[in-house]
């Protein structure tokens, strides 16, 4: 299985239970359901602007470190900042990071390329359903190794999820306050950036779509400018793991064990060359997926200029395919794939001189957090409880737990009970028109202790806890 089809849906903005789910975030209360009372702030358009500097005091609570001399947070303070921008009819204006320091060229002496999303993509989207590699492309500067990396991301079973819930809030937000999750020290943190982003000369993107452009600013301002996003920093998109030349016997034969591995867990590549006959030299490509056939080892290949200009065997629209059976094009190639967008080589025809192979991941130590995220599962439309507490029943005098949630995407709200020696219950209830649920236990039901409850439990998501006691 060379590729891998997700099944994401459009985000809508005013309806949190389309968010994709964060779980780092939900596990300090800073994920969609904190934006739930915010819906209106970050669909208004507010005319005047506070420095991110000037509020910096009140976000001590989020736990600030520096990286690079650059202030990040070990928690979200998103949701904290919108909500104060929210109450000031106030949009933000990052003054720790202006255009002034981004190093970033002119077009002219006179007009620079930055503009704030809601100027230049007025209707848009963050996404076109979720992060694809086709989305962006690199325009004119040598960050190739930098869009390639951040692309390979959108499209490998391990980090695709990881990548569609770095940015939040997920969508066009009128306060212009985006918080974006990064590695480093094998640890993840979040950077503040405002909306005012750089339009020109580093990447370009569909039109309505700009998760790339507050992305690619995020790990500017931690690198400390648009001038380093080059492949020394693909580790913020996540954790390198190997490097290996392809001139080296030994590194040679890792790198195609290491293929064959990537093809069955989706692990994140790039292939960078100095001397190739068949592709631009001095240049970066996504390795998107390996596959085996004939006794012929494939590799597929994405340009992040977008295009194809590779006219070897097995080219698109060669005659080669035509020794290939319909039903392996389409199922183990998958051409209908990112047409005219990607494409397959035999691996042979990588020099064996002058070029490399870097293979990314997550960090072992984060993993545990992120679990859940991995193989292709759907992180959008979940169940999401908001309270749980107890009451008291006078006849019994046993307490009994109530429930209650939000699931819009779903008829049928599904839950879990888990008790704190690990116990566990599975609850549902009907969802209302207005997306509200409510369950409520029975005197007696649960015996005394301490009690999460969990919509998502594989997500780590324990969103609320109660208590039972012998007597109330």
């Amino acid at each position: 299985m060379p590729t891998i089809y997700y099944n994401d849906i459009p985000i809508d903005k005013w309806n949190i239970v389309t968010w994709p789910a964060s779980p780092d975030r939900e596990k300090t209360g800073q994920g969609a359901q904190a934006y739930l009372p915010l819906i209106q702030h970050i669909n208004s358009r507010y005319r005047k602007s506070i420095n991110l500097s000037l509020i910096q005091d009140k976000l001590n609570q989020f736990n600030p470190t520096k990286i690079n001399g650059v202030t990040v947070y070990q928690t979200d303070p998103a949701p904290f900042i919108v909500g104060f921008l929210g109450k000031q009819q106030a949009y933000l204006i990052d003054d720790t990071f202006p255009p002034d320091i981004w190093n970033t060229p002119k077009i002219t002496d006179d007009v620079t390329s930055h503009r704030r999303v809601g100027d230049f993509v007025p209707n848009g989207n963050m996404y076109n359903q979720s992060p694809k590699i086709t989305d962006m492309y690199q325009a004119s500067l040598g960050d190739y190794s930098f869009v390639s990396m951040t692309g390979g991301t959108c499209e490998s079973i391990d980090t695709h999820n990881i990548q569609f819930t770095s940015i939040y809030p997920p969508a066009y937000n009128g306060t212009g306050v985006y918080s974006v999750r990064f590695f480093a020290n094998e640890k993840y943190y979040y950077v503040v950036i405002d909306d005012l982003i750089e339009t020109a000369f580093y990447v370009s993107m569909d039109d309505g779509i700009f998760w790339y452009y507050l992305y690619e600013k995020a790990i500017a301002k931690v690198c400390q400018g648009y001038h380093k996003l080059n492949e020394n920093y693909c580790t913020y998109t996540v954790f390198e793991n190997t490097f290996h030349w392809l001139q080296d016997d030994n590194d040679a034969a890792f790198c195609v064990a290491s293929l064959k591995d990537m093809a069955n867990k989706n692990k994140v590549a790039l292939f960078a060359n100095f001397n190739s006959r068949y592709l631009v030299n001095k240049h970066a490509y996504a390795i998107l997926y390996y596959c085996e056939y004939n006794d012929t080892k494939f590799i597929r290949l994405h340009n992040p200029w977008n295009i194809i200009t590779y006219k070897g065997p097995y080219c698109p629209g060669s005659s080669d395919w035509d020794n290939v059976p319909p039903i392996i094009q389409k199922d183990l190639f998958q051409l209908k794939k990112f047409k005219q967008k990607s494409f397959w080589m035999p691996y042979e025809l990588l020099p064996n001189k002058d070029c490399y192979i870097r293979f990314l991941d997550i960090p072992g130590s984060t993993k545990e957090v992120f679990n859940g995220l991995y193989g292709g599962v759907n992180i959008q439309n979940l169940t999401r409880v908001t309270e749980a507490y107890t009451q008291g029943y006078y006849q019994s005098r046993h307490e009994y737990p109530t429930v209650k949630g939000l699931g819009k995407a779903y008829d049928t709200a599904k839950f879990q009970i888990i008790k704190e020696t690990g116990d566990r219950w599975d609850y549902s209830a009907p969802v209302d028109e207005n997306g509200n649920w409510t369950w409520q236990g029975q005197p007696g039901q649960f015996g005394i202790g301490k009690y999460t409850v969990s919509s998502n439990p594989e997500l780590f998501f324990p969103t609320a806890s109660f208590s039972i006691n012998q007597h109330v």
